[in-house]
């Protein structure tokens, strides 16, 4: 390039990046024959995920996928960091790359990024991984990222392309068919799992893709929870010789953290053992484990499940029907503690009496307007 010469939006994108981030090299620009040629390093020969995940052969292991997610994830950590929003993140625009034996995702199509204090263009971007909110902010967010992110990390561990559609989606009537079954609450991570690893990795992505983007977690938080469950197996097995006493002990100190604000709620889930164990004990008239349980759906880091018996009934546009559900199932186990004389869980009881008022009143409200619109 020439002293003063304007140069391409790689640069300002690549500027801000470490050598180490896991996204397509960038070597700088060349001119040749009076033409500049934007130079990367060569990945032609690297499969994208959606390729990848279609073949079987192909990680395998589930702890394989679940690393690949966590890889994405961090790059997404270290990207929002120094303000940069990645806008296209999908099966197409990650590449699998060997590395000493292992497949390491690196991420493309890294200029058709943002800067944080820039305004998104017009372009289209594939529904699949579109979170709702874009629809009317027409802009891309922590949160938006975020949502592809979940998106994305629920089609590495199932291996099944996000609304059973392989190919991207930028226009036409499958864009409107994938925007109704959001709105319908139709996900395919809401489903129950058996399989402990898928359970949690469910968990997390309802939590990415909460309508509410407020309720999203950072990429940060994404991270170190699939960290986590990566290093789960020698935890799992150490929960496993736990004691009740000692399993209320670790519970009491996460919702004390939370509640005390001294960590976020995505950072303080309870492990699918701890849920099982709280609830098999509540089923048993436990009220201390009713109570524990009941608090930790409440304060957002126990999962109250997927298909549960308490189906949503306020449909208010603009919540979360997961809003009402964490209400219905908190107040269902606090309930019972409280008819067990477990004192401590009046106060979360009262709380979530209040936020199912607020839907109810919001729901009302709504309905008068509906009502008045059409008369």
């Amino acid at each position: 390039m020439r002293v003063g010469e304007k140069g391409p939006r790689h640069v300002a994108i690549y500027s801000k990046l470490s050598a180490r981030c896991l996204v397509h090299p960038f070597y700088g620009i060349a001119r040749y024959n009076g033409m500049r040629w934007l130079v990367f390093q060569n990945l032609r020969g690297s499969p994208s995920l959606a390729s990848a995940l279609s073949d079987e052969r192909c990680l395998e292991e589930v702890m394989d996928r679940v690393k690949v997610a966590a890889d994405v994830a961090t790059t997404m950590t270290y990207l929002h960091s120094v303000e940069i929003l990645l806008k296209s993140l999908t099966d197409q625009t990650v590449l699998l790359v060997t590395e000493n034996s292992q497949l390491v995702p690196y991420l493309t199509e890294i200029d058709r990024a943002r800067m944080m204090n820039e305004i998104t263009g017009g372009e289209k971007y594939d529904a699949r991984y579109e979170a709702p909110e874009k629809q009317q902010i027409r802009q891309h967010t922590i949160q938006t990222d975020i949502w592809s992110l979940g998106v994305l990390i629920w089609q590495c561990i199932s291996r099944k392309p996000p609304f059973s559609i392989n190919k991207k989606v930028l226009q036409g009537d499958q864009v409107t068919e994938i925007r109704e079954s959001i709105k319908a609450g139709t996900l395919p991570w809401d489903s129950d799992q058996s399989d402990p690893v898928y359970a949690k990795v469910a968990s997390l992505v309802r939590r990415c893709c909460s309508k509410d983007p407020r309720q999203r977690p950072s990429a940060m938080a994404v991270k170190d929870r699939l960290i986590e469950i990566l290093q789960a197996p020698p935890i799992q097995q150490q929960l496993q010789n736990m004691s009740d006493d000692e399993i209320n002990e670790q519970v009491f100190q996460l919702l004390d953290d939370v509640i005390k604000e001294n960590k976020l709620p995505a950072e303080c889930q309870l492990s699918t053992l701890q849920i099982q164990n709280l609830k098999k004990r509540a089923g048993e008239r436990d009220g201390r484990a009713a109570y524990l349980f009941g608090s930790a759906v409440w304060e957002g880091i126990a999962d109250p499940g997927g298909n549960c018996h308490h189906e949503p009934i306020l449909l208010t546009p603009g919540h979360d029907p997961g809003d009402e559900l964490r209400c219905r199932v908190a107040i269902e186990f606090l309930e019972l503690a409280i008819r067990r004389d477990e004192k401590l869980a009046y106060k979360p009881l009262r709380e979530a009496y209040k936020k199912l008022g607020e839907i109810c009143k919001s729901q009302l409200k709504f309905q008068k307007t509906s009502k008045l619109r059409y008369t």
